[in-house]
């Protein structure tokens, strides 16, 4: 316990001194465990808790030794040796989302048409919907990672197989992986403003959200989803309350899904406020819950969460 409060101590001191902003290709790696600790736990926890909370979990963990693979520090064969493979949870799920997508025709291969649709915003500007940026190195990365899940049928081979019955080629899991890293590079040069009137210090007026590498964003994406636009997780108490949603796992509440109306023990009729409703609330208007399933409402929303949080945490920790 003296150990981490003297690293705590010496990670405060190091920002505290520099307190300017993190640059975009990459960043000091106990900030990346304190921003993976609030994506998966809550953003209200204070620094003390995540602190304690990095000694007993392993998110941070894992979602650190993700980001070192994509900025090229370690290689496919070190990342595979520390990695844990997530359960599938509820076939209903699963039934319910195979029945909401829709081919739009934009790609000859279904995995990139059922995930590819542009935000649904009535801007005439449409800048929610950003023009795409090739990052060669980062795709040849994820490329491999797909690739390498998808013939040792580990999870996103599992997940993969619950849509669709045809066989993915390594070109195609090639234009995939390209695809996935576009849209991500794409919203990082994406700033977005407040539309509520609600007061917050969290929800900031206005965000930028290249204020977080890609390859953070990606890491967390992988150690959610294993790049599978369609993989949830069900927060489960006696019912189903809520669940993780799309290739970023947005938490949102169960009642916030068409399904919650054909099953009793799918939400409670009792609409509770979790990341994707506050999100929509202060930034997103016009979302619903089954948007979280296309790739670029997914960067969108884990994109602004993950900015927002690395704010606060560099600002509380310059105050200390």
């Amino acid at each position: 316990m003296k150990l981490i409060k003297l690293l705590f101590f010496v990670f405060s001191f190091f920002v505290v001194t520099s307190c300017v902003e993190s640059t975009i290709t990459q960043i000091d790696t106990d900030l990346i465990r304190y921003i993976a600790v609030a994506y998966n736990r809550g953003h209200n926890l204070s620094l003390e808790e995540i602190s304690n909370l990095i000694s007993e979990i392993s998110y941070d963990d894992d979602v650190l030794i993700n980001y070192m693979y994509f900025v090229g520090k370690i290689n496919l064969e070190e990342l595979l040796q520390q990695r844990k493979e997530p359960s599938i949870y509820d076939e209903r799920i699963v039934s319910y989302l195979k029945s909401t997508l829709s081919e739009n025709g934009s790609s000859e291969l279904l995995i990139i048409d059922h995930f590819d649709e542009n935000i649904p915003v009535e801007d005439p500007e449409d800048f929610l919907n950003p023009e795409a940026r090739v990052n060669d190195s980062l795709s040849e990365r994820v490329y491999e990672l797909i690739k390498y899940d998808y013939f040792s049928k580990a999870m996103f081979y599992q997940w993969y197989k619950k849509f669709y019955d045809e066989e993915l080629s390594e070109s195609q899991i090639r234009k995939f992986a390209e695809f996935l890293v576009k849209i991500a590079e794409g919203y990082s040069s994406l700033t977005v403003k407040k539309i509520s009137q609600v007061d917050s210090e969290f929800f900031l007026q206005e965000v930028d959200l290249g204020f977080v590498p890609t390859e953070l964003v990606l890491a967390i994406a992988y150690e959610e989803s294993r790049f599978f636009p369609a993989s949830f997780r069900s927060e489960i108490s006696d019912d189903i309350y809520a669940i993780s949603l799309g290739l970023t796992h947005i938490l949102l509440d169960a009642d916030s899904l068409d399904i919650s109306s054909q099953y009793s023990d799918i939400g409670d009729g009792n609409k509770q406020y979790w990341t994707f409703e506050l999100l929509a609330l202060h930034y997103f208007e016009g979302f619903s819950g089954e948007d979280l399933l296309q790739i670029r409402s997914a960067f969108l929303f884990a994109r602004t969460y993950l900015s927002l949080i690395k704010c606060k945490i560099e600002l509380e920790l310059c105050k200390q």
